[in-house]
């Protein structure tokens, strides 16, 4: 069973995870698979993404490992986690570095170098709850993630939070995206907020709609 899918920049593939520990490569137009299987992982791959450019792969997995891969070759580096199940991965936009969250007891992020595996700085510490949306700033020094009803951004090389947490969901944050800041939550609200000051910019949107997951 396929728990996550992600389109490459070009949009011409898309890369899976799946429960059977494989991660697959499909060519969008054909619907065929590229490739053999990645294979590598010891339990479930529950997070996937492509570089920016398209050579790479990023998967993390419930056996606390995070695995880089050639998306033409197939070959890996294994980061060991340090944490619990790997729940989310992501690619930095200038490709050099990688941020996990994980679903041990402190729900940590960490970000790692792309090309070397190392973890230049500490753990980022913060959320009360299961991390599972993060992103990165289009420039790359700002991360942005939710979970627990609070959206929160650290600086991506020192790995400190930025100003208070973003406070004022009564839901938990199912979606964050840099524009300024959007996250979009179970209490029905989309908000916008300044990335630097932490402040809401205007109302919340959309306060009698459906709940809004993306």
């Amino acid at each position: 069973m396929y728990l996550q899918w992600h389109f490459s920049p070009n949009g011409t593939r898309i890369v899976s995870d799946s429960w059977d520990k494989i991660v697959r490569i499909w060519d969008t137009t054909s619907g065929a698979q590229l490739g053999g299987y990645l294979k590598g992982h010891q339990d479930s791959v529950t997070s996937v993404a492509f570089s920016p450019d398209r050579t790479r792969i990023v998967s993390g997995s419930q056996y606390k490992t995070v695995r880089i891969w050639d998306a033409m070759t197939g070959k890996d580096i294994t980061l060991e986690a340090d944490q619990d199940g790997v729940t989310l991965v992501t690619f930095s936009p200038d490709e050099t570095r990688i941020v996990s969250g994980s679903s041990d007891r402190f729900h940590k992020l960490r970000v790692w170098n792309a090309i070397t595996g190392e973890q230049p700085g500490n753990a980022l510490h913060g959320h009360r709850n299961l991390v599972t949306s993060v992103a990165f700033s289009p420039d790359g020094t700002k991360i942005i993630s939710r979970w627990d009803r609070t959206v929160r951004i650290w600086d991506a090389t020192t790995g400190i939070q930025i100003s208070d947490s973003l406070q004022g969901h009564r839901g938990s944050v199912h979606s964050v995206a840099f524009l300024l800041v959007e996250s979009t939550l179970y209490d029905w609200t989309l908000r916008i907020w300044d990335s630097t000051t932490g402040k809401q910019f205007g109302a919340s949107i959309c306060s009698n709609c459906s709940s809004i997951f993306s």
